[in-house]
């Protein structure tokens, strides 16, 4: 089923990328295309049963490439975009010891010998 979402969504960019161009088609998120997929498919099967969808399957490759680049103009892709990670905070400032300071064993013994 992965390879199968994997390689829907591939197709998607790739249509994507024909009608776009290949930066649009960079910014697009897998995971939520993929989701997209996987949740409208089920409604799909629902709202109109599988022998309505022959004229879909009866397409040879180059007709349902042709088929995706009509429809991939029309996507509203801020739908599916990867999301901007924010700023990185800096690092909280460290005391330089924890424990109150640490003082080796070794140091403790040499001091006392002397």
């Amino acid at each position: 089923m992965a390879l199968m979402a994997a390689n829907g969504v591939a197709v998607l960019k790739a249509a994507i990328r024909a009608a776009r161009g290949e930066e649009e088609a960079g910014e697009m998120s897998a995971y939520d295309m993929a989701l997209e997929i996987k949740q409208v498919y089920a409604g799909m099967m629902i709202a109109r049963p599988p022998e309505d969808w022959t004229i879909v399957r009866e397409r040879t490759a180059a007709q349902l490439a042709a088929l995706l680049n009509e429809i991939a103009p029309h996507l509203d892709l801020d739908l599916y975009r990867k999301s901007k990670r924010g700023p990185k905070k800096p690092p909280p400032k460290k005391d330089q010891y924890r424990n109150g300071g640490h003082i080796s064993t070794f140091k403790l013994l040499y001091d006392k010998k002397q």
